[in-house]
């Protein structure tokens, strides 16, 4: 008996993981997106600046 209560606990305990390892990947899953797209928003803010300044200096001289 002992056995079988043990063994089922350990397949809700199972489901409930894969369950939740489902939803976490799907949630990483979007940050990593979210991520992905700060990030090009940000390299494309840093190649402005750099830009605008690099052209600045050759424009000086």
């Amino acid at each position: 008996m002992e056995h079988l209560v043990l063994d089922a606990y350990g397949f809700v305990l199972h489901w409930q993981t894969a369950n939740f390892g489902r939803i976490y990947a799907t949630y990483g899953g979007l940050l990593a997106y979210r991520r992905y797209l700060d990030v090009k928003k940000m390299r494309n803010y840093v190649n402005l600046y750099l830009h605008n300044y690099i052209g600045l200096f050759n424009h000086e001289k």
